[in-house]
């Protein structure tokens, strides 16, 4: 009953703002809840995963003291920048990856028709914490303040966290609630922080090191700090290179780590469709894609699935019988010039299993959807029934993808009628760059699966160094990385005791 309560009281808000947009609707309905206290079995205390926002209350909803808005066009655009998607304008936060330190920022307005003045107060889980700043501020009605919200897990194992933000009107307003969720967990640039032991006695030395590896497909700048918690204590020394000490506090190096080497496609092997070949999606009442005709490429956010050990969720259809894997623009899209398997020329990324001058546009249709058979789940992309530019020859195929974190990439072909259009036809699949790819011939009735090994990583850095333990006490060697290719500041803690 979630679905119609939650659109009821849309309704509501919208009736009672009329000029509001879908976004201010939301964050009415969210910053606005109750969070729940117990489980629907009345006794259970509930989790944050019972809670969510909390319960909505129709009349704290109509109104609202703030509301948040995203516009359509940073949706959109969030799906091929998966880095700063965490900041988007939402009265929530969903740090998917977080690895240390992420400040991410947030920006209001003022909706409850009177000036006020906010204080903000948080919930965080213990050893970690969420800093507002500023933690209190004024608002004029109508006015609009950005906040910044740091999250802190360095001391965090990890793991998923949730918290809070609160902010509190002054004159009885309804108060301001953005739940808070984060995953500590290394990025796509990893960092490892190691000693040869983790006590030591006074007067003596452990040896160290700080590594910084890139798993992502693109060049990462980086800065790396490494800092001891006491330098009187425990001052650093014997720093190797790269690394630039800084006195007895530390050191720092910058520099860029290349991408990861792209996957390899290694074989296309027959067999391997989840259906057992040829299935059309409109079989399901999937309808088809809008707009689709000659010469069309569409985009579309999908479920995460991977291929080549990547993690993608965007694909863009091509009505010439093939699929950019991590969606494509205006130069993806290529009727007439067909590429013999790998070629470094766009487009790239790609499964095609009928490569050739298609028209939708004259007959057939292209769809997308996604079926199950109640334990796994595919993205599924058909062609059905679309002529060949300029001829009767119609062609039947689809793509299958499997949602999660197995990879799973087939596709079937059903009825195909011909050999492509003149200018050319070509089928197979290729990775991100364009260096590795197989061709495989259409076979009409027939399934084949896409067989791909893994990137390899990409630049690293290792830099050795010692710590003297000059003091008794316990103490900590801190390295913090910065780089274009995560977000917020990766973070790695190494406890030292220092004995008598």
């Amino acid at each position: 009953m979630s679905a119609p309560h939650a659109a009821g009281v849309a309704a509501l808000v919208k009736a009672a703002h009329p000029s509001w947009t879908p976004g201010q609707i939301m964050s009415a309905l969210m910053t606005s809840a109750v969070q729940d206290t117990l489980k629907s079995d009345g006794v259970t205390p509930a989790d944050p995963f019972d809670s969510g926002s909390g319960g909505i209350r129709a009349n704290r909803a109509v109104s609202p003291t703030l509301t948040f808005d995203v516009p359509s066009a940073d949706y959109y655009g969030s799906s091929a920048d998966p880095l700063h998607r965490v900041d988007l304008n939402l009265p929530s936060i969903d740090a998917t990856e977080m690895s240390g330190t992420l400040t991410t920022h947030r920006t209001a307005v003022n909706v409850s028709g009177s000036s006020r003045s906010f204080k903000a107060s948080t919930v965080a889980p213990p050893g970690g914490s969420i800093i507002v700043t500023p933690s209190q501020f004024g608002m004029d009605a109508g006015q609009s303040r950005t906040i910044a919200i740091t999250i802190n897990g360095e001391n965090l194992a990890p793991g998923q966290y949730f918290g809070k933000v609160t902010l509190t009107p002054s004159g009885g307003a309804t108060p301001v609630v953005i739940p808070v969720d984060f995953v500590k967990t290394q990025g796509a640039v990893t960092l490892t922080h190691t000693c040869s032991a983790g006590t030591l006695s006074k007067g003596s030395s452990v040896s160290c090191q700080v590594a910084a590896q890139n798993f992502s497909p693109n060049a990462a700048d980086a800065h790396i700090v490494v800092r001891t918690s006491d330098q009187a204590g425990l001052p650093i020394s014997n720093v190797s290179a790269p690394g630039v000490p800084d006195n007895t506090k530390g050191f720092h190096w910058d520099g860029t780590l290349s991408g990861s080497v792209a996957p390899t496609i290694d074989s296309i092997t027959p067999g391997g469709s989840p259906a057992g070949g040829y299935l059309p999606l409109s079989l399901f009442g999937v309808p088809a894609i809008s707009g689709m005709g000659d010469e069309t490429l569409a985009n579309f956010v999908v479920d995460s699935f991977n291929y080549g050990s990547e993690t993608y969720s965007e694909v863009g259809v091509d009505s010439n019988g093939y699929l950019v894997v991590s969606g494509g623009t205006s130069q993806d899209n290529d009727c007439c010039n067909p590429q013999t398997f790998p070629d470094p020329a766009r487009p790239n990324n790609l499964i095609a299993p009928f490569w050739t001058d298609l028209n939708p546009g004259a007959g057939g249709a292209v769809r997308i959807g996604e079926l199950s058979d109640g334990v796994n789940t595919w993205i599924v992309v058909d062609w059905a029934d679309v002529p060949t530019f300029g001829t009767s020859d119609n062609q039947e195929f689809e793509i299958w993808l499997q949602i999660g974190g197995t990879e799973s990439v087939t596709y079937a072909y059903g009825t195909l009628t011909g050999g492509g259009a003149s200018t050319g036809l070509s089928a197979g699949a290729e990775n991100r760059d364009g260096s590795s790819g197989v061709n495989q011939a259409p076979q009409a009735n027939a399934d084949f699966t896409v067989n791909a090994s893994p990137p390899q990583p990409g630049g690293s850095v290792v830099i050795t160094y010692d710590a003297f333990g000059k003091k008794v006490g316990s103490f900590t060697l801190i390295a913090r990385m910065s780089t274009t290719q995560t977000a917020g500041v990766t973070s790695a803690l190494v406890p030292i005791t220092v004995t008598p």
